[in-house]
């Protein structure tokens, strides 16, 4: 009862655009966990998916936080082929885009901290 939906959550890019909005969670059954948020795009591509590990839930502002990557790189996001279902090699492919963001979104990750 205390947790929040995250359907109908809009969905924002680390530069602050809204890129879409969540329509669906996709649920681990064997580990009841959310693997996957399913984001209808305002581009009108199909759906994409963000991988919860890289989902800030804001639950004060009511929206999702996505810090990897930049609002013009989400439609680059790998799509799914079948609509229901995901394969090793996509879920792979999605992680790595995601993580990939996170080192080289933009210049400013790329060089070391010190």
């Amino acid at each position: 009862e205390r947790d929040l939906d995250p359907r109908g959550l809009p969905v924002f890019a680390a530069d602050g655009e809204q890129v879409g909005t969540v329509i669906d969670l996709w649920i681990d059954l064997a580990e009841p966990q959310i693997y996957f948020f399913e984001v209808e795009t305002a581009d009108g591509q199909p759906t994409t998916m963000v991988p919860h590990g890289f989902a800030d839930i804001d639950k004060a502002a009511r929206q999702i936080r996505i810090n990897a990557v930049y609002s013009h790189q989400f439609a680059n996001v790998p799509k799914l082929k079948s609509p229901d279902q995901i394969t090793l090699l996509e879920e792979d492919k999605i992680m790595a885009y995601f993580g990939g963001g996170l080192l080289f979104a933009d210049d400013q990750r790329k060089e070391p901290f010190i």
